[in-house]
């Protein structure tokens, strides 16, 4: 099975932590940063993204552990 390119059958885990963002993600998050996108609107998509990302991980892996990859944070650092 894969996840964002991955082979999650590799190394039985736990998937916790950051998650690469979706592309529209990324491409809202810079609009925003640009002033080119309004608030409301980036949290409309980060929710969706959110929304995608938990449910491809509960379809693929099938943990009992789901994170939302700290999809809303601007930087991972």
């Amino acid at each position: 099975r894969l996840f964002l390119g991955y082979d999650i059958d590799l190394i039985p885990s736990e998937l916790v932590g950051s998650i690469p963002r979706p592309d529209a993600l990324v491409k809202a998050r810079i609009q925003y940063e640009s002033d080119l996108l309004l608030v409301d609107e980036l949290r409309k998509i980060e929710r969706e993204s959110i929304e995608q990302t938990v449910k491809e991980l509960d379809q693929l892996t099938e943990s009992p552990v789901l994170t939302d990859g700290e999809q809303t944070k601007p930087s991972f650092l």
